[in-house]
């Protein structure tokens, strides 16, 4: 029967702690497992960045949102300028062709159209 072993984590960087194994004879039947291996454990957190705390993580994530929200707001910014030009040029060609500002665009494309084929004739 197999005995189920929950590996030990690390308190410093949270990883597990490997086992120590019996090298296999070539009679021996059942589990080498010997001990932790609390000595050889080469702790991450000294290696690799420490963890992120809760503050630190909290605090990225409003940078990262703030920026998204910036980038947003200029996007939206430049689509209203985008917009607000259309119009103008619109409302311009409307008024030196003589139409009414209120006049919808397809009506007065529709004339234009009637007059240049009328001219052709």
């Amino acid at each position: 029967m197999a005995i189920s072993r929950i590996n030990p984590k690390c308190s410093e960087c949270g990883e597990n702690i490997k086992g120590l194994y019996a090298d296999r004879g070539k009679n021996f039947i059942g589990d080498t497992f010997l001990n932790w291996d609390y000595s050889g454990h080469k702790c991450g957190s000294k290696l690799l960045k420490k963890k992120e705390t809760k503050t630190q993580k909290l605090k990225r994530v409003v940078v990262e949102q703030a920026l998204t929200i910036s980038k947003l707001t200029s996007e939206r910014d430049d689509l209203k300028d985008t917009d607000d030009r259309r119009k103008e040029w619109l409302w311009k060609a409307k008024k030196e062709a003589g139409y009414n500002d209120s006049m919808s665009f397809d009506n007065v494309w529709r004339e234009v159209l009637e007059k240049a084929k009328i001219k052709k004739k």
